[in-house]
């Protein structure tokens, strides 16, 4: 008997699937392997030894095993990149391999990041425009983090919102006593009524007619006069009697310690976008044009914010957004995409 040794030289279709490990009618079979470990297969077809990785340093003892590190690459201009390592409430940076090691003249080798605990790092978000950082996730403010006037100089803090979108939590409907007024049919309208029924809370809430008409209150001025965006044109501007029209209330900010915070983050096409939150998991929010920390909807003209929530049969809680040709949306059910088009920031219902 002759012992037969067959020689593969192609291994381009990786390892194979245990339910193909009979189809040796396919050049699939031929050109793979049941198992390849530490190699990286090439596209010519050979493989080739995994890289390994360089000792640089040792975290200190604020990353321990427990606690766990998160890497993130920054890329300030073309000539200055970092490397930032992330470990329990610290953020160490590495500049051309080499770590920096008087943050902020403190003489500390990294920067104190308190929110940042290890039981985000595994999941929290990130993204970078220009020399700032955005770190999100669902349990915590968003941070920023800005890269100063030096490799040396860096700053972390919460984010500060111009705008937070709201959404009625808890719904309410109530009829007022007495009149109100609109100053116009649409457009930025100036909304009196005949008696006290407005407060400072009053901003965020809607008044609306019961044949006609909705605005959203943007502006408090005293308990009989508020300012308004209207949504939906008023009939006239006569005198609405009590009992023809009610007062929608219990919207709040959607994000906050309570209502928890954006899970993901992007930019794209001029906008900073959130994904998901614990409160609103399906909910995508962008900011207005060029101003990223205003998600006011104001008058809904094209560069205001926008806002969509993914409306399907089965919960598709966004785990990730991702900036490419399309804003990709990447759910525990399925993918999305917004179109080069965009959201519409009136009806945001073109999901494909």
């Amino acid at each position: 008997m002759t012992r037969i040794v067959a020689m593969q030289t192609n291994f381009s279709s990786g390892e194979i699937d245990p339910l193909l490990r009979a189809r040796v009618d396919l050049d699939q079979y031929k050109n793979g392997a049941e198992t390849l470990t530490n190699v990286v297969v090439q596209p010519q077809g050979g493989v080739r030894r995994r890289g390994g990785l360089k000792y640089l340093m040792e975290i200190p003892s604020a990353a321990t095993p427990a606690s766990g590190t998160r890497s993130v690459a920054f890329e300030f201009s073309v000539d200055e990149s970092y490397m930032l390592i992330f470990v329990n409430q610290r953020m160490y940076i590495f500049e051309n391999k080499v770590l920096i090691t008087n943050i902020n003249g403190s003489g500390n080798p990294y920067l104190a990041v308190s929110t940042i605990t290890s039981s985000i790092l595994s999941t929290m978000c990130w993204t970078q425009s220009a020399d700032t950082l955005i770190i999100t996730h669902k349990e915590i403010n968003p941070i920023k983090i800005v890269r100063g006037g030096s490799s040396a100089t860096w700053t972390a803090s919460n984010i500060s919102f111009v705008g937070i979108p709201k959404h009625a939590f808890t719904l309410s409907l109530t009829n007022p006593a007495g009149s109100i007024t609109p100053s116009a049919t649409s457009g930025s309208i100036t909304l009196t009524a005949s008696s006290g029924v407005f407060t400072s809370g009053s901003v965020g809430q809607y008044v609306n007619g019961t044949t006609q008409g909705r605005a959203r209150i943007v502006e408090f001025t005293s308990t009989t006069v508020v300012s308004a965006v209207t949504e939906i044109p008023f009939f006239s501007t006569s005198a609405i009697a009590s009992g023809s029209w009610e007062y929608e209330s219990g919207y709040e900010n959607v994000w906050s310690s309570t209502k928890g915070w954006p899970r993901t983050c992007t930019f794209h096409e001029g906008r900073l976008y959130f994904g998901g939150s614990k409160s609103r998991p399906s909910t995508l929010w962008g900011s207005k044009v060029s101003q990223f920390f205003d998600f006011n909807p104001d008058q809904a003209y094209d560069d205001d914010a926008v806002e969509a929530t993914l409306d399907t049969n089965s919960l598709n809680i966004i785990t990730d957004i991702i900036s490419g040709r399309d804003l990709q949306v990447f759910t525990t059910g399925g993918e999305f995409y917004v179109p080069q088009s965009g959201l519409d920031p009136i009806t945001p219902t073109n999901f494909l």
